[in-house]
């Protein structure tokens, strides 16, 4: 749940691989850093939360975990080496393939109440890694954005198959929940929850607007509205955490995600505060660098040639991209300029994919930048149109192809039961974006 080109640093130093990536394991024994949280608990009401997912964990090889101070940083990779070695119509086949794959993936692990993922620590107690173990608001809003993401990898799919439209069904009717997000001091990961649930309502809505859904729906997306109000930042974006003291930095990707669902909102005539979309739009565009990156935070202003610039800023560079474009900030040059820097970035993000600990991959890069800057990258292509090349698609639909699971998921960190849930929504919907711009065979 988002590039979270940050968080906060963990006392484990380790890489984890499934069983059939084994050459790339230099240890696990620990899960989870959820995309926005992954807030793992042991007590008895996170584990007995509604929807704990009855699926197995993802498969892991165990090994001593390394030491920060033995663990190097990986070697940059040529770009060239990650260039698809298949011609289009081969790669074209195996993203239907691979999409047919995720999407029973997704199909046979969704939980009886129609969301995906639990808190449960499937390796180990998520206490290790510094964040809140007692936090039930943090865990529905986690739980709930994971949700949002793979439902929307099952709306994005044509032609579903019965099992594919059951599924869709019974998360739409979990998304539809109008209860809060309860707030809880400490890591408090509430906007996750109401700007990814806010992101599929109002795609939902933009895309069905009959009745009987269209007044739930919009019921739905209202609370998400009145929570992006109240955690809103002082300097009119939002924070990593939520915070109604209005004390933390604007982050980047935060802040584009929430851009662009209240902005999808107002133009399907939901009402929203007036100033909450401009005064965020601000903040954001003083985020942007001359060289078209962004900064991970507004607090990084003054100093945008830190760790945290342009080689890895790759993930929120694209999702701030498509935020400011969602307001006529950014043309098509600039778009061209972001997605520049995103493929700039792409070594470094294949270093990060499947470390453990946040931030130990060159510029900083955590392993759950991956899936989430290929996501939005891909939706940022389509605005291109044409204009973006079939090479570039091909390596973007290759990337998704090549970093799938034998059992069809796919994962970028192993965050308890939530990082193949999420990994595998973006990942498909990555694959669905370049089977529309580029395919020619039935889906």
């Amino acid at each position: 749940m988002g590039d979270p080109n940050s968080h906060p640093a963990a006392n484990f130093s380790s890489r984890g691989a499934p069983a059939t990536e084994a050459t790339r394991v230099s240890g696990v024994l620990l899960s989870l850093a959820l995309l926005m949280a992954y807030v793992g608990s042991n007590d008895a009401a996170a584990q007995n939360a509604p929807g704990a997912n009855e699926a197995s964990p993802s498969p892991l090889v165990d090994k001593p975990p390394v030491a920060p101070e033995q663990q190097k940083t990986p070697v940059k990779k040529d770009v060239h080496h990650l260039a698809p070695t298949l011609g289009t119509e081969e790669l074209l086949a195996k993203a239907v393939q691979a999409r047919k794959a995720g999407l029973d993936f997704l199909v046979r692990t969704q939980n009886k109440d129609g969301s995906w993922g639990s808190h449960d620590p499937v390796i180990a107690n998520l206490k290790d890694f510094g964040f809140s173990t007692s936090n039930p608001g943090s865990n529905d809003a986690v739980r709930l954005a994971c949700t949002a993401i793979c439902a929307q990898a099952l709306m994005e799919t044509p032609n579903r198959t019965p099992p594919q439209q059951a599924a869709l069904n019974k998360a739409q009717e979990a998304l539809l929940d109008t209860a809060k997000f309860a707030y809880h001091k400490n890591e408090n990961f509430n906007i996750w929850g109401y700007c990814y649930k806010l992101d599929f309502l109002t795609r939902w809505l933009a895309r069905d607007d009959s009745k009987p859904f269209r007044e739930r729906i919009r019921a739905a997306a209202m609370v998400c509205i009145n929570g992006a109000i109240r955690y809103q930042q002082h300097e009119g974006g939002w924070g990593y955490y939520a915070s109604p003291n209005n004390d933390f930095d604007s982050m980047s990707f935060t802040t584009a995600n929430f851009i662009i669902g209240l902005q999808r909102a107002k133009e399907l005539g939901l009402p929203v505060k007036d100033g909450l979309i401009e005064d965020a739009t601000e903040i954001l565009s003083q985020m942007r660098v001359p060289d078209g990156s962004f900064v991970y935070s507004s607090g990084h202003r003054r100093r945008p040639t830190s760790m945290l610039a342009k080689l890895g800023s790759g993930s929120r560079t694209v999702v701030a991209a498509l935020g400011l474009h969602a307001v006529g900030r950014l043309d098509q040059k600039d778009i061209k300029t972001s997605l520049d820097v995103f493929q700039e970035g792409e070594n470094y993000l294949e270093d990060g994919r499947k470390l453990i600990t946040p931030h130990t991959a060159a510029h900083q890069i955590s392993g759950y930048f991956f899936f989430y800057g290929y996501n939005y990258a891909t939706e940022l292509a389509t605005l291109l149109g044409e204009d973006y090349p079939v090479k570039r698609w091909d390596r973007l639909a290759w990337t998704m192809i090549r970093t799938q699971e034998d059992d069809g998921r796919w994962w970028d960190t192993p965050m308890a039961n939530y990082g193949d849930k999420y990994a595998t929504g973006f990942a498909l919907l990555s694959l669905q974006r370049y089977l529309d711009a580029v395919g020619k065979v039935d889906q």
